[in-house]
């Protein structure tokens, strides 16, 4: 009997008309469709706009910030990709210099701008990579807070001494900054050659006393005349100082050896392969660049850098730019960066304040 009365109830249940709330759930599931699609139809729209913004960029002046003062190596790299951009894009395309903090007043600018695509950076490894590292005040993540678009350059650093030393060779140099107290120059504190030079000294088991110099020009200047036995600067401030016989280059921090340099070994080939590092400029854009935007400047830029003149100009100063899309560079500098941070924390290297 208790079988039966079962069956029953479950026939009942399956007969039975839905609870008169079964038509407030299908109201509330109509609304829910609705506010589905009206998001969908806005994003869709929005998404329409961006890439029509894009289609038509630029359509009016584009500023691209140097934050270095005028006259500088990255002023040089800004004015090469904005002459050609304004013949590529036929719009103006002017240099904006910001100096200050160390480039951290020109980079949290670019960081705060509107991700329109006429406000873009001349970064470089100050900007984005040792300056927010070693400066608390810097104001800016340098890498969540930008667009990274494209490299432009890449040169290794050389370390070189005068040669009135009287050393040749890197392990040489190691064994009398062994027995001896030595110094050396990376120009300013806690840029990428100081960090370098540090390092290097922490894996080599030795001490160095580090000279700060206000630029790499009187850094240079006061090596060649000797006051200063070392230096650790890129191969575009220090090369034709090596090529002329005026300083003595003991190691390179490219990967391989470089052609401008064919005799002068490598850090890795010298026994210390974490010394791979390199300045570098590059074009990059406030975060949340539209895509279409980024994907045009790093398409033209990459052609322009393989034009002769330019290969020309690179391979004089042992340059070689990451030939990637806008993925790829960032990606670039979000591990230089974790790489670095780990460094400067280890090592607690701090800025000039």
């Amino acid at each position: 009997m208790a079988a039966i009365v079962g069956a029953k109830l479950r026939l009942n249940a399956v007969n039975c008309p839905p609870p008169p709330c079964a038509e407030g759930d299908a109201a509330a599931r109509s609304r829910l469709d609705l506010a589905r699609m009206a998001i969908f139809l806005i994003t869709a729209s929005l998404l329409a706009l961006t890439r029509a913004a894009a289609l038509d960029w630029p359509g009016r002046l584009v500023r691209i910030v140097v934050p270095a003062a005028a006259g500088g190596s990255s002023d040089a790299a800004a004015r090469l990709v904005t002459n050609h951009f304004q013949a590529a894009f036929r719009q103006p395309f002017i240099i904006e210099n910001k100096p200050g903090n160390g480039n951290a007043t020109g980079a949290a600018f670019v960081a705060q701008a509107e991700p329109d695509g006429y406000t873009l950076m001349l970064s470089n490894s100050a900007s984005n990579l040792t300056v927010p590292l070693v400066n608390r005040y810097a104001g800016y993540d340098p890498v969540a807070d930008f667009s990274h678009i494209v490299m432009l350059s890449s040169s290794p650093y050389v370390f070189a001494v005068y040669p009135g030393l009287g050393v040749k060779s890197l392990a040489e140099f190691v064994a009398r900054a062994r027995a001896q107290k030595l110094a050396y120059t990376a120009a300013n504190r806690g840029g990428l050659g100081n960090i370098g030079g540090e390092y290097f000294q922490r894996v080599a088991g030795f001490s160095m006393q580090h000279v700060p110099y206000r630029g790499g020009g009187p850094a240079v200047a006061d090596v060649i005349a000797g006051h200063v036995p070392a230096i650790f600067l890129p191969a575009t401030t220090v090369g034709e100082h090596v090529r002329s016989g005026a300083l003595v280059a003991l190691a390179i921090t490219a990967k391989t050896r470089v052609e401008v340099f064919p005799d002068v070994p490598t850090f890795a080939e010298s026994g210390y392969p974490q010394l791979i590092l390199a300045s570098w400029f590059g074009l990059s854009g406030p975060k949340r660049l539209p895509p279409d935007i980024a994907a045009r400047i790093n398409n033209e830029a990459r052609a322009f850098l393989k034009e002769p003149q330019m290969k020309k100009l690179a391979d004089n100063d042992a340059s070689v730019p990451l030939d990637g899309d806008a993925a790829e560079f960032t990606r670039y500098v979000a591990a230089e960066v974790a790489r670095w941070a780990e460094v400067v924390r280890t090592l607690d290297i701090k800025s000039e304040e």
